[in-house]
């Protein structure tokens, strides 16, 4: 846990010093607003995709990623462009894919009337309204203002926002927190003292939640009660499970593991039967009707690859949402 707690810190640590070098960017305008690194594998290009629901966009962090190199020894190179990292929209055919705002938005997700997108940016959560293509800025809200917050999810009601926060655990670990849509009643549904839980999501009927328990430093999907009541343990796998979501009908589970060489999208039933394998990737996401999947592509080959794919409920008919691209 503790070794989770410090990558996810150290991952916090260069968010902010991207923000601060985007900001000093904006007020220096011979400076380049690119930083380069050395990293083998190269992160994914795009990543923690959210179907809206009438089907029609595709709300998703992107990178930054450029000028990505042919390994060497070291590994990749490449720069992150500051003026294209951001949270980004697409259409679900893969047209007018563009940026909604700069350098913040990650863990993304629509409200149910799709008039709204709640995220993460700093460790606090916000929402904004929907407007056409665009989010109205000028009319955000921050929900959270304390602690690291991460992984919000929007009850189907409408009501609630569930999330993973670390606020009121004495060691520093996340629970299971769920807040109003208005940012009233905030409360911890999960408990303290065993372990972290992170990465919520509802039931189609708002019932239950499924999210990411850690075990031993190890993962695995367990779904509770909305209450936090009736702990039930869903895998059993040890492959370090994360970022389950819950079919749109209610029968099954979508997550990925991390099992080496590669990460692989999985889905499961809600008994915790029907365990299948349906490609190489991670962060995956259901389409409103549950026919099709949508996936960040993990490729051990190629990391201009590992951008959004979408694939059929059973695994076939893959093809690429968005692509690098080289300024």
């Amino acid at each position: 846990m503790k070794r989770n707690m410090l990558k996810q810190n150290m991952k916090n640590l260069v968010k902010v010093l991207l923000l601060l070098i985007t900001l000093s960017s904006c007020n220096d305008k011979s400076t380049e607003p690119h930083v380069w690194y050395i990293e083998d594998p190269v992160p994914p290009l795009d990543e923690y995709p959210a179907w809206s629901p009438d089907g029609t966009r595709i709300v998703y962090s992107h990178n930054g990623i450029v000028n990505i190199s042919e390994k060497t020894k070291w590994g990749y190179t490449y720069d992150v462009d500051l003026d294209r990292k951001g949270l980004w929209i697409v259409n679900a055919d893969g047209s007018n894919p563009h940026m909604l705002i700069k350098s913040m938005g990650i863990f993304a997700d629509w409200s149910p009337d799709g008039k709204w997108i709640v995220f993460e940016t700093g460790g606090q959560i916000y929402k904004a309204p929907v407007s056409g293509d665009s989010l109205v800025m000028s009319q955000v809200v921050q929900l959270t203002t304390e602690g690291g917050n991460f992984f919000p999810a929007w009850s189907p009601d409408g009501e609630w926002i569930a999330f993973d926060s670390n606020l009121n655990d004495e060691n520093g670990a996340h629970v299971i927190s769920k807040i109003r849509n208005d940012a009233s009643d905030r409360t911890d549904i999960s408990q303290h003292g065993i372990g972290e839980w992170r990465m919520p999501h509802w039931s189609p009927d708002g019932k239950k939640i499924v999210f990411k328990n850690y075990i031993n430093d190890a993962g695995e999907l367990f779904i509770m009660n909305s209450d936090g009541s009736e702990l039930v343990r869903l895998s059993h796998l040890s492959f370090f499970e994360s970022y389950p979501k819950w079919s749109p009908e209610g029968t099954c589970i979508v997550f990925n593991n991390q099992l080496n060489p590669g990460s692989g999208i999985y889905t499961i039933h809600t008994n915790g039967t029907g365990l299948k394998r349906l490609a190489q990737g991670t962060h995956p996401d259901w389409s409103p009707d549950g026919s099709q999947i949508i996936y960040v592509k993990d490729s051990l080959d190629d990391p201009k690859n590992n951008t959004l794919w979408i694939m059929n409920r059973n695994g076939s008919g893959n093809r690429q949402l968005t692509f690098y691209h080289q300024p």
